[in-house]
């Protein structure tokens, strides 16, 4: 209403008068000015007082309206103008589209009686400035002439989305190139973090004889400081000098910038400020800052005296080297001296209150604050994640986030360090969504603090995703990796990843040498220790109190060079203390403690413990002890150190059941950690027998300076906080995934150490009982994803309950050596023995009984079946495991297949995510033009439902013969490629015209490399969502329309619409486990949007995998709704086909015969 109203205002003129008015210039100018200043009221009075306006005026009025955002008096004036031009057009399109007015901007666009290259430009550049790539890319094809503009706003947009390959091969393509093409993709690679590409374009520009200016030379120096190159920044100066950028004053400073960036830079950096010809207030600063951040306060103070303006960024400058040295007083005389501190100012003093331990002082600034940016967030959430303050941390974050404000970088890390603190694994998996979403997934940064949250939180497999995930590896990424491994006792891939890192800093030393010393591995430690020596790298404190562990494996000759090492670089070891709160108290600990109020009775309990577990064959292990004394001594040593005095008091203080979190300032001890911490014991009361049965759990993973609880081993509870509850099991939590590492009670058919892991299905039974069922995993298949993770075991269980509804499922198999998937497979020659496997089972049933919820033992002893696994796999290799953007974790696999007649070689591609379901197979045959080499064969379609789809084509067989003898081909949309079977089975055998819709770029590239895929002329993949592609084609496809002219597009004929729509899409889903289509597809809007996009004859072919019953005939309804007829092919998983059209009554009722040639032309019979 209010809209309408506006666009009614009445104007002083509404035509455009011709007359020479000599003062419409200075009008003009003053009308331009006033709105510069925001002073839009005022412009339009002084519009209204002209008594003649010519079109700069109305167009300057309009755009001013726009810049001050006042959208709707920028729509009422247009909409009055009678006199618009093209200028005009564009500006109210440009307006709307800035202002994320998309729609409208796109209905101006639409209207427009002429459009020129800017006009499309501007359409071009919202839907970019948007996000709405697919939309801008759409335009672009359509675009009739493209000039280098239009190029650079889709380059910027992809660069923007960083998706660097496809800027890439826009940029490759471009007939003319300017500067900004280059600046634009040199930018987009530092955003991203790869230097190397981004220094060899700009060096490639140069070769081109393209002469940088002052945007793209800053941007090669960030990619120099990047590099850390020393050598690259002095000819980078050299050839500023050349070019005469070097007076810049901007180009200056980011080179001075630089050098104080560079180890041993700083004397360079004050040469090249002194023959500066020119400084800003940015110049000083930068040197202020460069000297205080190695704690040169005087030089500091010096060139802040020297500054002759001492503007606020060089007061906060040095305001904030104050702090960083400790000296916050001086700091805060400072920051109330200033008359006006800018925000910046504002960020330092809160930082620098926090950086000092004053967090009550930070946090009442902070709220004092007159305005927050994300800086201020990050500032304050870094310091209450810095000081302890872990949970008030991440609720800033949520505020922050609530308040519309995308964290920055420093937010990021510093709430995965909150979260890793407290162990708060969903949290940290909610935050890394929010970091992928902002765009920061590819930052080293954020994935540095990804690794280390998850290696804290025990998340091994999320551990390695990231850092494959990472495009750029500094030396943080790789000693968080290392550091995470051995942390999670997985010390195999710890010296791996230690061995394939490109350089060693004392950092990635110490962490594997710790890793050593933790696994009793104490003269590999010490071995390792003095290789670094030979290398030329000096321990640090860290490292010599490290070796201090290998006492526990009686190396006390090299304890005493140790400690004389230590002695001699000052270095001391901090005693061993442990903490825990009840009940808001803090009680600590530490070894020999004889001074806690309580002592005699945790001496009692810690004796009670001792005598009930010597009885049950425990032998206390003094090769711990680090002192030459007599056995007895030994074990009374044992008894009292720090951790195991909290474990006494815990179970003293608290009641029974009761999680007991310890926190340790060094390692835990390996004989609490082997020993003790098998405690407490599981007892369940099964009524029907009248006795206890007794479980016990291994201690899991203990790691230094770490929140530690009886935990798991290296897989997590999905549903919490990755914590094992003795208790827990007694419940079903739905989807609660748990692992943990348990003695094998018989040699056979396993190693001495088994892995059991434990799941509870996403739905809880109707009636009681719980049905709990086991599987034996197969030998040497523990690491293959199906068993290793937690959605292959749903996966499993779901697959079993088709048959028989099980609640849990509990999974027994090798421990696993590695989380990594294997190298190879080959099948074992022989079967177990029968009898030998029924004696292990037997051997296992205390254990189930055991992790069986109350419930299930209600009515007595329940029945525990063994489940079987079987496929066909004889034996598989591994071709290549990688990492996608959007389906994460995957690896292709050469596999030999036991069919019938004979075995027959087979590739495969797995996703993590849904380990169980092949995403697309082909044959292997052999290569004729190599000897012994294999390659896909495309005639035919393995995966047992793409035959049934194609089978579909039937119902449409009429018009597809017809556009044959048009000489027209037919056009098929695949929404999923995955290995690309279908689309190349399309193409190849009926002559379709192809697109296929791909989300993830590592599939494609997969496809390509892999399976065979060729993009061509009529076959072709469009990378991005599929249901959002689907749903911007028919917003254009409804514009086309609605407009008297409908436009060719590049797909040929008109607009995009096609004959088939095949569906081929699977939703990874927690809960439910693998399913097709994703949920959001069964939406009404997106099936009306393929409706738009199909044409008047044209048919949807649809793969359900259902998730039940309900989701199902959710499906089928609304389909029903919406198409004229529907489809469900019988004898497969259930592919529906929807038809946009009426056919026969004959056809309406039965389901599709693919074997029924009358709907079929020769060349679809299958």
């Amino acid at each position: 209403m209010v809209h309408r109203l506006l666009r009614l205002v009445s104007t002083s003129s509404l035509a455009i008068s011709r007359d020479h008015i000599v003062d419409i210039p200075h009008y003009n100018s003053r009308i331009r000015e006033l709105l510069r200043l925001g002073q839009a009221v005022d412009a339009r009075q002084l519009f209204d007082e002209m008594t003649h306006r010519d079109i700069i005026t109305w167009n300057s009025m309009i755009f001013g309206y726009f810049q001050n955002g006042m959208i709707d008096e920028a729509r009422a004036l247009f909409d009055s103008f009678a006199g618009k031009n093209i200028r005009t057009w564009t500006i109210v399109v440009s307006g709307y589209a800035k202002t994320g007015r998309i729609a409208e901007a796109r209905e101006v666009f639409e209207s427009m009686p002429e459009r020129n290259s800017v006009s499309w430009n501007a359409m071009i550049s919202g839907y970019v400035q948007n996000g709405d790539l697919v939309m801008a890319r759409w335009l672009f094809d359509r675009m009739p002439d493209r000039d280098v503009a239009s190029w650079n706003s889709m380059i910027t947009g992809y660069c923007h989305a960083h998706q660097m390959r496809e800027a890439r091969r826009f940029f490759e393509l471009m007939p003319t190139r300017n500067l900004v093409s280059w600046t634009v993709m040199i930018s987009g690679h530092v955003q991203i973090n790869e230097y190397e590409e981004a220094w060899t374009l700009f060096l490639r520009m140069h070769r081109n004889m393209m002469s940088p200016d002052q945007p793209s030379f800053t941007a090669a120096v960030s990619a120099v400081v990047g590099l850390g190159d020393i050598i690259l920044l002095e000819n980078l100066r050299t050839l500023a000098i050349k070019t005469g950028l070097e007076a810049d004053v901007v180009v200056g400073t980011a080179i001075l910038n630089a050098y104080t960036r560079e180890s041993g830079g700083l004397e360079s950096a004050e040469r090249f400020f002194e023959d500066m010809q020119d400084r800003n207030e940015y110049s000083w600063s930068t040197m202020i800052t460069a000297f205080s951040h190695v704690g040169r306060l005087d030089d500091a103070l010096s060139f802040y005296e020297r500054d002759p303006v001492k503007t606020v960024a060089s007061q906060t400058a040095l305001l904030t080297g104050y702090a960083q040295n400790g000296q916050i007083l001086e700091a805060r005389h400072m920051f109330e001296q200033m008359p006006d501190p800018n925000i910046v100012s504002w960020n330092a003093m809160v930082a620098g209150y926090a950086q000092n331990g004053m967090l009550d002082e930070a946090k009442k600034l902070f709220n004092r604050m007159p305005a927050r940016n994300a800086i201020s967030w990050a500032a304050m959430i870094a310091a209450c994640a810095q000081n302890g303050e872990s949970e008030e941390a991440l609720e800033l974050l949520s505020e922050l986030h609530s308040h519309g404000i995308v964290p920055s970088l420093s937010s990021f890390t510093s709430g995965f360090f909150a979260c890793a603190s407290i162990g708060a694994l969903e949290m940290g998996r909610q935050l890394h969504s929010l970091a992928m979403k902002a765009g920061s997934q590819f930052n080293a940064y954020v994935n540095n603090g990804l690794i280390t949250m998850y290696a804290k939180c025990k998340n091994t497999e999320d551990v390695a995703r990231v850092f494959h995930w990472m495009r750029t590896k500094d030396s943080v990424s790789w000693n968080s990796l290392i550091t995470g491994l051995s942390q999670n006792y997985l010390l195999e891939d710890a010296r791996t990843a230690f061995d394939k890192m490109p350089n060693h800093d004392v950092v990635s030393w110490t962490a594997i040498i710790s890793a050593y010393s933790q696994a009793g591995e104490g003269y590999e430690s010490f071995g390792l220790f003095l290789r670094m020596l030979r290398e030329g790298v000096f321990p640090n404190s860290s490292t010599l109190t490290s070796l201090l562990s290998t006492c526990a494996h009686g190396m006390w000759n090299e304890v005493d060079e140790v400690r004389e090492l230590m002695r001699a670089k000052g270095v001391t070891k901090a005693p061993g203390c442990s903490w825990m709160q009840i009940r808001d108290k803090l009680h600590s600990f530490i070894t020999g403690d004889r001074h806690h109020e309580q002592i005699v009775e945790i001496h009692a309990i810690l004796k009670e413990l001792y005598v009930r577990l010597k009885h049950a064959g425990y032998v206390p292990d003094t090769q711990f002890v680090l002192h030459d004394v007599e056995e007895e001594q030994k074990e009374n040593v044992l008894l009292c150190h720090s951790e195991k005095l909290a474990l006494a008091y815990g179970l003293l203080a608290t009641p029974d059941g009761t999680p007991l979190q310890i926190m340790k300032n060094l390692r835990i001890c390996e004989e609490l950690a082997e020993k003790y911490l098998s405690l407490p014991w599981v007892l369940l009361f099964i009524p029907s027998l009248g006795e206890l049965v007794m479980l016990k759990l291994s201690a899991g993973n203990l790691s230094e300076n770490s929140s530690t609880e009886i935990r798991p081993g290296n897989d997590m509870d999905i549903g919490g906080s990755g914590t094992l509850d003795p208790n827990a099991f007694k419940r079903l939590a739905p989807s609660r995934f748990v692992s943990f590492s348990f003695p094998n009670p018989t040699p056979y058919p396993y190693s001495a150490v088994l892995r059991v892991a434990v799941l509870d299905a996403p739905l809880l039974p109707s009636l009681p009982p719980p049905r709990i069922a086991a599987m034996l995993v197969p030998v040497g298949r523990e690491s293959d994803w199906i068993f290793s993770t937690a959605a292959g075991h749903l996966q499993l269980l779901l697959s079993s309950s088709n048959h028989l509804f099980i609640s849990r499922l509990i999974l027994v198999g090798d421990f696993l050596l590695s989380s990594s998937p294997p190298m190879s497979y080959t099948r074992p020659q022989s079967q177990p023995d029968p009898s030998s496997l029924h004696r292990f089972q037997e051997t296992l049933f205390p254990l189930l009984l055991a992790l069986c919820p109350k419930t299930a033992l209600e009515n007595g002893i329940p029945d525990i079946p063994f489940l079987s696994y079987e496929d066909d796999v004889v034996r598989s290799v591994l071709v290549e495991r990688i990492e996608g953007t959007v389906a994460g974790e995957m690896l292709v696999e050469d596999v030999e297949i036991d069919v019938p007649p004979a075995p027959e070689l087979r590739r495969r591609l797995r996703f993590k995510m849904m380990p169980n379901l092949v995403q697309t197979q082909v044959r292997l045959i052999p290569d004729s033009s190599k000897d012994g080499a294999f390659v896909p064969e495309k005639e035919s379609l393995l995966q047992p439902y793409l035959a049934p789809m194609v089978a579909g084509l039937s119902l449409i067989a009429p018009f597809i013969e017809e556009k044959s003898q048009l000489g027209l081909r037919p056009r098929a949309l695949c929404l999923g490629v995955g290995g690309g079977a279908l689309l190349m089975f399309l193409h190849s055998k009926f002559d379709f015209d192809v697109l296929g819709v791909e989300a993830d770029p590592v599939v494609l590239s997969i496809a390509k490399r892999h399976f065979g895929l060729l993009e061509g002329e009529f076959l072709r993949v469009h990378l991005g969502d599929g249901i959002s592609f689907i749903e911007s084609v028919a917003q254009q496809e409804e514009a086309l329309q609605q407009s008297s002219e409908r436009r060719p597009h590049l797909l040929g004929g008109s607009g995009m619409r096609f004959d088939v729509i095949m569906v081929d899409l699977d939703a990874g889903d927690a809960l439910y486990g693998t399913s097709a289509p994703p949920l959001k597809f069964v939406g009404r809007s997106v099936l009306l949007a393929a409706k738009m996009v199909l044409l008047d004859h044209g048919i949807i072919v649809v793969n359900v995998i259902p998730q039940g019953g309900a989701f199902y005939s959710k499906l089928v309804h609304v389909f029903r709704e919406l198409f004229s007829e529907l489809y469900e092919i019988e004898g497969c998983l259930g592919d529906l086909i929807c038809t946009n059209y009426i056919r026969g009554r004959a056809l309406c009722s039965a389901a599709l015969d693919v074997s029924s040639s009358v709907y079929l032309p020769q060349q679809l019979l299958l």
